[in-house]
């Protein structure tokens, strides 16, 4: 980092707790004087006590300014989730097929091809992953699996 530079806020991973206001004036710590929120004592220390309630809720402050963004921050952690556990599923039922082709069991290789395929169309469907990949995912293992016939 340059002299003088100021170093960045940790906005991720820094909850919400009585230390961002200052505890007898009721101003916030390093926020320029003109951009300072003035609060009277009794006012202040409300604050920072439902401040603290709002810790043990593990609300965390963000980079998202606006309502709308803090929401959309939510949505995405949700959904991230969500994708998460379906990417593993596909990957999982490719893995059966692949490993049933890799030991030359063309049976258990149909079988395991049976479930992986909608599952691999399922997650193209929702954006896990691109369509010509999960096409060109199936098209290939079904061309190992051709092999295994001959």
């Amino acid at each position: 980092m340059a002299a003088g530079a100021i170093p960045p806020p940790l906005f991720f991973g820094r909850s919400l707790s009585s230390s961002i206001l200052a505890p007898a004036t009721g101003t916030r710590g390093n926020v320029p004087k003109h951009r300072q929120r003035r609060f009277p004592p009794e006012q202040a220390t409300r604050l920072s006590a439902s401040k603290t309630q709002a810790s043990s809720r593990k609300e965390f402050e963000t980079m998202a300014n606006t309502t709308s963004a803090k929401k959309a921050t939510r949505k995405i952690a949700r959904r991230t989730v969500i994708n998460k556990s379906r990417r593993t599923e596909m990957r999982g039922a490719v893995r059966t097929v692949e490993e049933a082709i890799k030991r030359g069991d063309r049976d258990a290789a149909l079988k395991a091809m049976a479930q992986a395929e909608p599952e691999l169309m399922r997650a193209a469907q929702r954006n896990i992953v691109h369509r010509n990949n999960a096409s060109r995912k199936v098209s290939r293992l079904s061309h190992q699996i051709a092999k295994l016939a001959k």
